[in-house]
């Protein structure tokens, strides 16, 4: 979904926790921007914003949280799913 912003997207969850992740791609390095708390139920939303940056051939992916996001355990299990693949790198 373009927001307007020069390349930028934003996915929304309509459960209970919100996720607003913004894809921006800088030279070979794509920038996903996560505001909100990560659980188990950002797991779609996180899933089709790394499927995005892959179409747009994403070599290296930077995974950036809110200051104040909140990880638990469901989280942390959604984001070793996305643990580099050949070829990919995130940090």
């Amino acid at each position: 979904m373009e927001d307007g912003s020069g390349g930028k997207r934003k996915y929304r969850s309509e459960m209970q926790e919100v996720n607003e992740i913004k894809i921006e791609t800088r030279d070979a390095l794509t920038i996903m921007d996560i505001q909100g708390d990560v659980t188990a139920f950002s797991e779609p939303f996180l899933n089709d914003a790394y499927q995005k940056a892959n179409t747009q051939g994403a070599g290296k992916i930077l995974l950036k949280f809110d200051s104040n996001a909140y990880i638990n355990s469901g989280g942390i299990a959604v984001l070793i799913r996305f643990w580099p693949r050949p070829g990919k790198t995130i940090r």
